[in-house]
C-alpha cells in the first residue's frame, strides 16, 4: 500500500506511540463531510478522499488509507446504488497500549468533547451506548458515531439519506409498528 509519512500537522504522536488526528485536520474533514451535497454520487466519494490525500485500495476505491494509518487501508466510505453515499469510516487515534485503559479513556474523552463542543448549537440528539461509544445527530440529521477500543478510536459519519432511515426506523420501532420479518 503506501508509504505515505505520518503528517505532523494531521497526526501527533504520543511520547507512548499513539497516534492522534488533530483536531484542526478533524475540523476540515467534518467541514468537507458536512458540505456535500446530498445525496453524494460515488465521484463525490472519491472526490473527498482524494481532497484529503489518502490513498485508494486497488481493489475498491472507497476503502483507502486515512492520516492516521497511512500505511494500509483502515478508512472507507460506503455507497449505494439507491441513496448514493451513506457513511464515512476513519481512526481518529490508532496504535494506544491496550493494556492502558485510561489512554483510550481519555483518547475518547478528547474526541467526544471536541464534537459536543462543535455540534453545540446543532445537536438534536445524543444517545449514549457506554463509556465508550456516543452516537450524536445534528440539526441537519448528520450521524457521528464516535466508538473507542482497546487500541483505537474510530468516527463513521452517516448522510442525511442514512440518518433519516435510521431515525425513521427507530421511530416505527418505538412505536411497536415493525413488521413481524423485521424483528427477526
Amino acid at each position: 500500500m503506501s508509504n505515505t509519512p505520518l503528517n505532523p500537522e494531521h497526526v501527533r504522536v504520543t511520547p507512548e506511540g499513539a497516534r492522534m488526528m488533530t483536531l484542526s485536520r478533524l475540523n476540515e474533514i467534518l467541514d468537507a463531510w458536512e458540505s456535500l451535497t446530498w445525496p453524494a454520487s460515488r465521484a463525490d466519494a472519491a472526490a473527498f478522499r482524494d481532497r484529503f490525500g489518502w490513498t485508494p485500495d486497488p481493489r475498491e476505491s472507497l476503502l483507502f488509507t486515512s492520516d492516521v494509518i497511512p500505511e494500509r487501508s483502515s478508512s472507507y466510505i460506503v455507497y449505494n446504488t439507491f441513496g448514493g453515499v451513506a457513511g464515512l469510516m476513519f481512526y481518529l487515534a490508532a496504535h494506544l497500549d491496550p493494556h492502558d485503559k485510561k489512554q483510550c479513556d481519555k483518547a475518547y474523552s478528547y474526541y467526544n468533547e471536541y464534537l459536543e463542543q462543535r455540534l453545540q448549537n446543532r445537536l438534536a440528539s445524543k444517545r449514549t451506548f457506554d463509556k465508550s461509544c456516543v452516537e450524536l445527530i445534528s440539526h441537519d440529521k448528520i450521524l457521528y458515531f464516535l466508538g473507542g477500543a482497546a487500541d483505537k478510536i474510530t468516527l463513521s459519519l452517516n448522510s442525511p439519506s442514512e440518518t433519516g432511515n435510521l431515525l425513521d426506523f427507530l421511530d416505527r420501532k418505538a412505536r411497536g409498528e415493525l413488521e413481524d420479518w423485521e424483528r427477526e
